[in-house]
């Protein structure tokens, strides 16, 4: 289920709502230059108490507040606490007022409403969740003014409409008359659930409760989920963001992080598969499915576009869980430097590096051990990879995992190509850590002491 279609809110004994929403707009009698009339507000709020219900023109609006009622008028109703000691304020005016205040705020944090069309589209997981809304009241009914205010992102009534009119097409509810068309929902109405409905939803039920494979983590999945961990810090985002998605690292940017950090792209396309499976990374933005010009078959769906990868609740839990390399987000274009490792001679603003290897390789194959060579790489690599922060870490680290995979086929050639583009950086770093191998093959073949 969506965090976006959780029902948070319940209701106790002594609560009442109150649906709010706009009527429309007026005309103010007050003149406002050049000669026109000023627009008012007119609210409507209804509630199962007649005398908590109303009926409030607002004072002439400027158009800032023109346009954040105009995305009430588009929302439809939304369900309001009215306050406790409401029958015994007075005037009146003065909690309808605050009400409606609270009412615009809110809906102004909601995702911008869908045009009022009957086209708007079929939400699967909502419908699903009104089901288990109105079940959970069963064999009563619910009305759909306290079904709106369960949910932490309350819907639209063009959304929750489209999706009554289709589970009571599909008879899986009774009440929710078809609105034949126009957005506007009746607050008062009851919705119940069918002996249909009913068995849908135990099919579903127990299809969910079905035992899945629990998710165990891998070198690449934890390194995945560890990216996108540190750049949601790095960001400073916040619980809202994990729970209504946010534009994170771009997949590519992912698999090239991995891939530098000895990854494998099979490894990494059936690590994001996972992760994406469990609901700890998911992929976007959203978009819907374009069916075939002149088909007599609709198919309305989403799918992703894939040009962000985010972090979710359940995954920023897990990674926070991992004890894994402590890496930070790499820019592909550092401010003096921009590198292109398969093409540079050397990695660095002040290194070198020497193209055309076959003739030193063919000098020293008779000396070289190229099993013991990659052996020393791959610990080369993993001590990198615990310290990489920036985008000349990533790429040596890159150039090292090359190094060795050419190693580890017998391609002497390849291994002085990929080693010498690391230049006087690569050097130092294979001397301090011992990489005695490495670093003598990368000095005699560049050049350098």
């Amino acid at each position: 289920m969506s965090p976006r279609w959780e029902r948070t809110n319940k209701l106790s004994g002594d609560d009442l709502l109150i649906a709010v929403c706009l009527e429309r707009f007026g005309d103010h009698p007050l003149l406002a230059p050049p000669y026109g009339l000023c627009k008012q507000a007119i609210i409507r709020g209804v509630s199962t108490e007649s005398r908590a219900s109303f009926k409030f023109e607002t004072c002439p609006l400027p158009p800032a507040h023109m346009e954040r009622f105009e995305k009430l008028r588009e929302h439809g109703f939304t369900s309001m606490l009215a306050p406790s000691n409401w029958c015994y304020k007075y005037p009146p005016h003065t909690w309808h007022d605050e009400l409606i205040v609270e009412a615009v705020s809110k809906v102004e944090k909601f995702p911008r409403g869908e045009p009022p069309s009957r086209l708007a589209g079929y939400d699967h997981e909502l419908a699903q969740a009104v089901m288990e809304a109105v079940n959970d009241v069963f064999p009563h009914s619910l009305a759909l003014i306290d079904l709106k205010y369960q949910f932490h992102t309350e819907p639209s009534d063009v959304v929750l409409s489209n999706v009554l009119n289709a589970l009571r097409g599909d008879r899986y509810i009774d009440g929710a008359n078809d609105s034949h068309g126009k957005p506007e929902l009746n607050p008062l109405e009851q919705v119940t659930l069918t002996t249909e409905g009913r068995r849908h939803l135990d099919k579903k039920m127990k299809k969910r409760s079905r035992p899945q494979r629990p998710y165990s983590g891998n070198e690449a999945t934890e390194f995945i989920l560890q990216q996108l961990l540190s750049e949601f810090r790095e960001r400073q985002l916040t619980t809202t963001d994990l729970r209504q998605s946010y534009k994170g690292l771009s997949p590519s940017e992912l698999k090239n992080r991995s891939l530098a950090a000895g990854i494998s792209e099979v490894d990494f396309d059936l690590a994001m598969s996972e992760l994406d499976k469990h609901g700890l990374v998911k992929t976007g933005p959203m978009a819907m499915r374009d069916n075939p010009p002149g088909s007599l078959v609709t198919v309305i769906g989403l799918y992703s576009k894939g040009e962000y990868s985010y972090i979710t609740e359940n995954g920023y839990k897990e990674a926070s869980k991992t004890k894994s390399i402590p890496v930070r987000s790499v820019q592909t274009i550092i401010q003096g430097d921009q590198y292109n490792i398969r093409q540079a001679g050397a990695v660095g603003a002040h290194s070198t590096g020497i193209i055309n290897n076959q003739p030193q390789w063919t000098a020293i194959q008779n000396q070289a051990d190229l099993g013991a060579l990659t052996s020393e790489l791959e610990k080369l690599r993993l001590h990198l990879a615990q310290s990489a922060s920036t985008g000349r870490d990533y790429a040596q680290l890159q150039l090292v995992a090359e190094a060795k995979d050419a190693a580890a086929k017998q391609d002497g050639n390849k291994v002085v190509e990929f080693l010498t583009k690391g230049g006087k950086a690569l050097l130092d770093a294979a001397t301090d850590f011992g990489a005695k191998l490495t670093a003598e093959l990368i000095a005699k073949q560049s050049g350098l002491s």
